[in-house]
């Protein structure tokens, strides 16, 4: 019972583990994401959030993708359970004592490689879809926001999430906007 509980947990942890890149950029501020496509300028790339981004390739220095981790953990895993096994068949034992050695290397082989193989999925394809090489100009559907740089600051973030004018470049007249000081309350004329 507790080593279908023990795989039960692997999988899911497995499972949960795969779908986020971090995308290192220029600036010092990560983007965790998945990474659905691309081409020789922009990455597109699904944030935790919901929201669909493109990232500039020039701002990024690096790429974290996911399942590497999983795959680190799996593969020793796997060679530890063929060395348990292949280590019960050296041994000389009757075959009711090796097949201790057996069930101890299936069991350590299935876990490594319930890690490894959705490991290794999940990390070609965010490769894949990261790869200028391999896609030809693949983007979502409609206008995607590029992720603006966190050097500046929120406001001018949403301003360029936005597609307004930055500060750089303001528009004729921009509007002031109104803090609460600055407005009377209702009957303040009134003596």
């Amino acid at each position: 019972m507790q080593a279908s509980r023990l795989t039960a947990v692997v999988l899911t942890a497995a499972l949960l583990g795969c779908s986020s890149a971090t995308i290192e950029r220029n600036t010092g501020n990560n983007i965790d994401g998945m990474i659905v496509g691309g081409n020789k300028d922009f990455l597109y790339v699904l944030r935790d959030d919901d929201q669909m981004v493109k990232v500039r390739r020039a701002k990024v220095r690096d790429i974290d993708h996911p399942g590497n981790v999983l795959m680190v953990i799996g593969l020793p895993l796997v060679a530890l359970g063929l060395t348990y096994a292949m280590a019960g068949a050296a041994s000389g034992l009757p075959n009711d004592q090796r097949s201790v050695f057996y069930a101890g290397g299936a069991t350590y082989g299935v876990i490594g490689l319930a890690l490894a193989i959705p490991g290794y999925i999940s990390w070609s394809a965010s490769r894949s879809a990261a790869d200028p090489e391999d896609n030809i100009d693949t983007r979502p559907l409609g206008n995607v926001p590029e992720m603006p740089d966190w050097e500046t600051s929120a406001a001018e973030d949403e301003k360029q999430l936005l597609g307004e004018q930055s500060a750089a470049h303001p528009p004729a007249a921009m509007p002031v906007p109104l803090t609460p000081t600055d407005v009377e309350p209702p009957g303040a004329d009134t003596p």
